[in-house]
């Protein structure tokens, strides 16, 4: 319908559209504009503030529109005016994979209106000015407040080109819909996320020496930034796949459908490659960093010794002759001022530990896959889990412990400078110090990313044998309560009317009891036609024909020990859509068709009890001549 521009009964116009939306229709509001028309069509906008039915019509619409030889060339940007208090990126992401779900093409633009608050209007005015056609959410027209809504929406529409104003029926209430939204209600506040993972840091070792703890102190600062940056970029390349999979997790039911979706293999392998890719430069990046940090500090730093430095707590534990002897010359007042061969320790803690640290807490990360996993064997219909949290657990544990091998790395500076002399204690270390183990650590930890991706693509595939377990479990189920569900019906149609019209007048009658026994006789026989097809034609093959026919699983004992060995995995080929087909037929067919077989037995005799009953009762009424025996 065309915009109420200069309607002269507001109310009308608006109980009219609110009775449109009782009725469940789809509403359009066309204002065009006579001077500009659309335009060139080649430019189309679509305005949302949340995640609605809305956002379904217009996409479609505008498919529908791309279709035509006029706006086939057209550009769309979506615009998302964020008043939540949510994070940008998240909600790009998720309109992002709407637009890849219908395959279409868009430039997705979030506007932070937490601070400012602007309306909507406002913003319009200012974007969209040049678009060809906008698309936007019919507001909800409040009771007598009709004429100022018309009233702000002229305003506007005299400011931008044509504009539509749209209202979606509950047709376009689809479940994707309904994810979106839950997914949108985990992303945590932005007021949440700050620039830093870790709130706290760890404790340095004091030398009460000021310009040396302020000179390590800087240092574990850059090192712990350096974590911080490793560990959002990790987050943020993983938060497209934890999203893909809170949407099918958050799903009502499992259906084929689901396992469709679920199994998307180009897609996922795809993303894996990609994580994989990016996983890999951040490493490097990261690694790369840590070394030219250190290759970039004072080759020899002094220390000033102090009795306060041999009494912490690291440190007092330490009873060599060393320490004896420093004690001794400090208490008579003596300087003691040690040379440190400062870049050397750090080059060779980071070298001979801390590669050890990085592989091992890397590992967290790849956990990951196997948590995101364990969320889908455990899923509850009663109990909603985020997978936005599990990931952002898995991340900050990472940090933490990074943050602690820094500081590890940084301490063991100070420590050394109680082990002995320093300069045989480097010299020594560097003569044992093995080259070829640490080129087979950097190479363990080269070789994680792509190991990561290859679990997420394997893992997945074990979330697709869960699920379609789950399928296979409710389809059984399903079958159950079918054929149960029509053993019930037959007995009620064909018997508890015959057993009804059953009484103490028909029974002593012989040609009524004939026609009794002949009703049941044909009961039974309708009874055993009908059930029979029904328990024969239970079969799995439009269930199972989603299903990937094969499908890379690691062994159980590979997913039992993921905490300790995630690479160098082995996989092997199962076969599932047959697989999940012979378990059905064995276990679920046949004792379906064994059930539904013994309640017929159980019919069949019973039914046969009664008939011969009414039989013997009619030999008795044609052949007793005692009245009373025969009332009896």
């Amino acid at each position: 319908m065309g915009w109420a521009r200069n309607t002269k009964d507001p109310k009308w116009f608006g109980e009219m559209t609110n009775k449109l939306k009782d009725l469940d229709y789809n509403i359009l509001f066309l204002d065009y504009d006579q001077d500009r028309g659309f335009g060139k069509y080649a430019e189309i906008n679509i305005w949302w503030t949340e995640f609605n039915k809305q956002n379904e019509l217009g996409l479609q619409m505008v498919k529908f529109l791309r279709n035509s030889p006029w706006w086939k060339s057209a550009t769309l940007k979506i615009y998302y005016v964020n008043n939540a208090d949510k994070e940008n990126k998240q909600i790009e992401q998720i309109i992002q994979l709407m637009l890849d779900k219908k395959k279409m093409r868009a430039d997705v633009v979030v506007i932070d209106n937490t601070t400012e608050q602007k309306d909507i209007n406002d913003h319009i005015k200012t974007r969209s000015h040049e678009a060809d056609l906008i698309l936007m959410d019919l507001p909800l027209l409040e009771k007598d407040k009709e004429n100022d809504f018309i009233e702000a929406s002229n305003l506007l529409f005299t400011t931008i080109g044509s504009a539509l104003f749209i209202e979606a029926s509950s047709a376009f209430e689809i479940s994707d819909i309904k994810l979106l939204k839950s997914d949108l209600e985990n992303v945590e506040p932005k007021t949440s996320k700050t620039k830093t993972l870790s709130t706290s840091k760890p404790e340095l070792i004091k030398s009460h020496d000021t310009k040396l703890d302020d000179k390590l102190g800087i240092l574990q600062n850059q090192l712990i930034e350096y974590n911080n940056l490793l560990s959002l970029n990790f987050s943020d390349i993983l938060d497209e796949l934890t999203v893909y999979y809170q949407q099918i997790l958050d799903s009502e039911d499992h259906s084929s459908d689901t396992i469709y979706q679920l199994y998307d293999s180009e897609y996922i392998l795809k993303l894996s490659e990609e994580i994989s890719d990016q996983m890999g430069v951040f490493i490097d990046d990261y690694h790369n960093k840590i070394l030219s940090l250190i290759n970039g500090q004072d080759k020899y730093i002094w220390f000033e010794l102090n009795s306060n430095f041999i009494n912490e707590k690291y440190i007092s534990g330490t009873k060599n002759g060393l320490v004896q002897k420093y004690l001794r010359q400090l208490s008579t007042g003596k300087l003691i001022r040690i040379k440190i061969p400062y870049k050397r320790l750090l080059t060779y803690w980071y070298k001979s530990n801390f590669t050890n640290d990085l592989l091992s807490n890397l590992d967290l990360v790849g956990i990951i896959n196997l948590n995101f996993l364990n969320q889908f064997k455990n899923r509850s219909k009663n109990k909603k889990v985020s997978l936005i949290r599990t990931k952002d657990e898995a991340i900050e544990t990472f940090q933490q412990e990074m943050d602690m091998s820094v500081t590890k790395l940084i301490n063991a500076i100070l420590t050394d400078v109680v082990k002995g002399n320093l300069r045989s204690l480097i010299a020594n270390r560097e003569e044992e110090f093995s080259p070829k183990s640490y080129k087979k650590k950097l190479e363990e930890i080269g070789d994680f990313s792509y190991w990561f991706g290859k679990n997420i693509f394997i893992l997945h595939n074990h979330k697709i044998f869960q699920i379609g377990n789950v399928i296979l479990n409710e389809f059984s189920l399903a079958n159950i309560d079918l054929v149960f569900h029509n053993l019930k019906r037959e007995l009620e149609a064909n018997y508890k009317v015959r057993i009804e019209k059953i009484n103490a007048t028909s029974l002593r009658n012989v040609k009524n009891l004939s026609k009794i026994i002949t009703s049941f006789e044909d009961a039974l026989a309708y009874t055993n036609r009908a059930i029979q097809p029904l328990v024969s034609k239970v079969e799995t093959r439009t269930l199972v024909e989603k299903f990937p026919s094969e499908i890379d699983l690691y062994p159980l004992e590979s997913i039992s020990g993921f905490l300790e060995k995630q690479t160098n995995l082995v996989e092997r080929t199962f076969y599932l859509n047959s697989t999940l087909n012979s378990i059905y037929q064995k276990e679920i067919a046949l004792k379906i068709k064994s059930i539904s077989t013994e309640n017929l037995t159980w019919l069949k005799d019973n039914t046969e009890d009664l008939i011969n009953n009414i039989k013997l009762l009619v030999f008795t009424l044609e052949n007793q001549d005692n009245k009373k025996l025969v009332r009896k």
